[in-house]
C-alpha cells in the first residue's frame, strides 16, 4: 500500500474505538409496549384534518366561481343596458308615441325592457332594464332630448 492509501483509508482515531451506532427511539419510544408504525386512531385523526381541509378548499373554490358568474353576468347586463341606451339615442326623436326598438341578436337567457315616458318640457326619460333567466339584473336610465 502507497503512502497515499495508507493515509486517507484509516478511519480517524477517535472513531476507531466506538461500538455500533444505536437508533434513536421516535414516538415509538412514547407509547406503551413500543410499537412502532401508526395506530388506527391516528390514521383516522389525520383522514379527518385531510378532509376539513378538503372541504374548506372545495368551499372557497365554489364561492369564487358563485362570485365570478354574479360579475359576468352583472358585467353583460351593463353592457346591454349601455348599448340599447346609445340605440335610444341614435334613433330619431320621436314626440308623439316614443317608442324604441330593443337592441337585437340578445345573448341566450337576456331580455331587455323599455320605458319611456314624456315629461312636460320635452325630454324624455328612457328607463332599460335587462334581466337575465327572468330576474332583473340591471337598471339604466337616460334623458332624450329633440335636438
Amino acid at each position: 500500500m502507497g503512502y497515499y492509501s495508507q493515509r486517507y483509508n484509516r478511519l480517524p482515531a477517535a472513531w476507531q474505538h466506538r461500538g455500533p451506532v444505536q437508533a434513536k427511539e421516535g414516538l415509538a419510544g412514547l407509547r406503551p409496549g413500543g410499537d412502532q408504525g401508526f395506530t388506527l386512531i391516528e390514521a383516522l385523526v389525520a383522514l379527518g384534518i385531510l378532509a376539513s381541509v378538503a372541504v374548506v378548499l372545495l368551499g372557497a373554490i365554489a364561492g369564487n366561481y358563485t362570485a365570478v358568474s354574479l360579475v359576468r353576468e352583472r358585467t353583460t347586463a351593463e353592457s346591454l343596458a349601455r348599448s340599447q341606451l346609445e340605440a335610444v339615442q341614435d334613433a330619431p326623436y320621436e314626440p308623439s308615441t316614443p317608442y324604441y326598438s330593443p337592441i337585437a341578436d340578445l345573448p341566450s337567457g337576456y331580455a331587455i325592457t323599455l320605458e319611456v315616458v314624456p315629461l312636460a318640457a320635452g325630454p324624455q326619460k328612457v328607463k332599460v332594464i335587462v334581466s337575465h333567466g327572468g330576474k332583473q339584473v340591471f337598471t339604466a336610465e337616460d334623458y332624450k332630448i329633440d335636438r
